[in-house]
């Protein structure tokens, strides 16, 4: 598995990551793309195999059922994991470990009870995320007894005050945020013999822990995190058939063009979004490699604004500005002017700004996105955005290691900013010479950032304030 190695301007990540016991070569690695052999038959990569987390072993147990889910605006204490300066967002999967006998007891009581935690970027941030486990395993190696646990962010929270027990842990009150999802301010003015000219509703979101059901009520304003439903509640969601003639009648009567409504319309943001973000994997097919467009974008605006926010290589302290926001149509809004899609690229160094990829060749290696958050062996915490090629020659230090690795079927190694030896991420490469793609790159998410000074005047105007 990908760990640091200890170098001159060595930082967190190699305080926390052990050294690896290879040489310390130093090599170039080509950024662009390379000619690939031709052989047959070619093997596509299984994008099923990230998620699995493999590299933790197969001896996790699959934790069915959840305890009492606190109501929206309700006051509730959770135990908070120690920070990681890592910002959870809802819908989001992370791998998490914990070693001390205080933290693997805490663990313990929240898989017996079905009980859910809570995580926040670090001591100064008010906002995070409750997770709750879905997997997990238990060593007891030497008497020194660990925990390891696979989670799923669910519900956003506000801190309002933090306890410190003699043990070390955490608690805090949190007060759950609702998600408010507003009716169509013109539904009362619908002329209802254009029902069937409409455009189909937004689609519900599917939940991705396994095994929930969860019962949705219908009111004029719904506040629940997990509905998308609209104002007719379909049980299927079927491709658009119809034009937009039925909307020109129902905003002929209103005071603002059909242009206004529109900037927060959900569905139109939802589908600006879908439009503008290339995400590519790989496809082999009839011995020919190509790429194709990832179709695992969420349909409902709830659960593509946070998986926008999760893939993306947005700034963590947008990622935590986003949080702070009730409705899909805020975070989408936000997250169109943050990623300036039109203007925006290019991906730099955020240390030296040097210029690393290309947006366009991010690259979708698992099924849950171009991203992917993953720990190694010391228990730290790294969230990843893949590409399939970079504008620079990354360097590269130590030998392969297949060990721990993310990706199955890849070796990889550690790659640094060739101007300022900051490290950026991993280069993995294939194993199997018919295994597509040949090689890909990993990059560190809080280590890349648009290359643009435009952005920070956008994002001071469309920050939320307290």
């Amino acid at each position: 598995m990908p760990q640091l190695i200890p170098r001159r301007n060595s930082n967190a990540e190699n305080l926390e990551s052990p050294p690896v016991n290879v040489s310390m070569e130093i090599e170039e690695t080509d950024g662009v793309e390379e000619e690939e052999e031709e052989s047959s038959p070619l093997e596509t990569f299984d994008k099923g195999l990230p998620a699995k987390h493999l590299y933790l072993g197969e001896n996790l147990e699959e934790l069915k059922g959840y305890g009492i889910e606190p109501d929206e605006f309700e006051e509730v204490e959770i135990p908070l994991i120690p920070e990681r300066n890592f910002a959870l967002v809802p819908g989001q999967v992370f791998p998490f470990s914990m070693y001390d006998p205080a933290g693997v007891s805490l663990f313990m009581g929240l898989i017996r009870d079905r009980k859910e935690f809570g995580v926040r970027f670090n001591e100064e941030t008010e906002w995070g995320t409750m997770a709750q486990i879905y997997e997990y395993s238990v060593k007891d190696e030497d008497s020194m007894p660990s925990v390891c646990v696979k989670a799923r962010g669910r519900r956003r929270f506000l801190i309002k005050s933090i306890r410190t027990c003699p043990n070390g842990l955490r608690y805090a009150k949190v007060l759950i945020q609702p998600e408010v999802r507003l009716q169509d301010c013109m539904l009362n003015a619908r002329f209802s013999s254009l029902n069937k000219l409409r455009l189909p509703p937004i689609p519900k979101p599917v939940s991705r822990v396994e095994d929930e059901v969860e019962e949705t009520s219908s009111s004029d304003v719904s506040t629940n995190d997990d509905s998308c439903d609209s104002d007719d509640k379909p049980e299927l969601y079927h491709p658009p058939i119809s034009t937009s003639i039925p909307r020109q009648f129902d905003y002929a009567c209103s005071p603002f063009p059909m242009w206004v409504h529109d900037m927060y319309d959900e569905r139109r943001l939802a589908k600006r979004v879908r439009e503008s973000i290339p995400v590519t994997s790989y496809v082999a097919q009839n011995r020919k490699k190509f790429l194709q467009t990832s179709e695992n974008m969420p349909m409902c605006p709830v659960e593509l604004s946070h998986w926008v926010a999760r893939s993306l290589p947005i700034p963590e302290s947008d990622r935590i500005a986003l949080l702070r926001f009730n409705s899909a149509a805020q975070r989408l809004r936000y997250e169109l002017s943050l990623t300036a899609i039109d203007k925006f690229r290019t991906l730099g160094c955020y240390v030296c700004g040097k210029e690393i990829a290309k947006q366009g060749d991010v690259i979708s290696m698992s099924d849950e996105g171009p991203q992917g958050v993953f720990i190694n062996a010391g228990g730290y915490i790294h969230d990843l955005l893949t590409f399939s090629k970079l504008l620079v020659n990354m360097q590269l230090v130590g030998e392969r290691e297949e060990m721990f690795s993310w990706f199955p079927g890849y070796a990889w190694r550690i790659g640094e900013c060739p101007a300022c030896t900051e490290h950026l991420g991993w280069r993995f490469d294939a194993v199997e010479p018919k295994l597509v793609p040949r090689k890909f790159f990993a990059l560190l998410k809080n280590k890349i950032s648009w290359s643009s000074f435009a952005l920070n005047e956008q994002r001071e105007t469309m920050r939320p304030h307290s």
